[in-house]
């Protein structure tokens, strides 16, 4: 007796389909993770920017809160140094 080549084939062509189907999930979740590994460093580019920027500002703000940086404020620079001194607590001005 002949084996059924029909019966021999069909495994085959399920083995064969289901190989394909495992590679295309294969590539469309390799390609996701791509995609995500793109986005991850394109967010840590953008995260070490807006660091540095920050750092900046926090010089820039020290600097210009410092006395060196409050002696170029035009409002201050016509001011007089005052003859009084604060003395107690309750608010008494004396000359110096």
């Amino acid at each position: 007796m002949k084996p059924n080549t029909q019966t021999q084939r069909n495994p085959l062509r399920f083995l064969i389909l289901a190989v394909l189907m495992l590679a295309v999930v294969y590539i469309a979740e390799t390609n996701s993770l791509s995609t995500q590994g793109y986005e991850v460093t394109e967010l840590q580019k953008e995260l070490a920017q807006v660091k540095e920027e920050r750092t900046e500002l926090n010089m820039e703000l020290a600097q210009s809160s410092s006395i060196y940086g409050l002696q170029n404020v035009e409002a201050i620079v016509g001011m007089e140094q005052s003859d009084f001194r604060h003395v107690g607590n309750d608010g008494a001005l004396v000359r110096r």
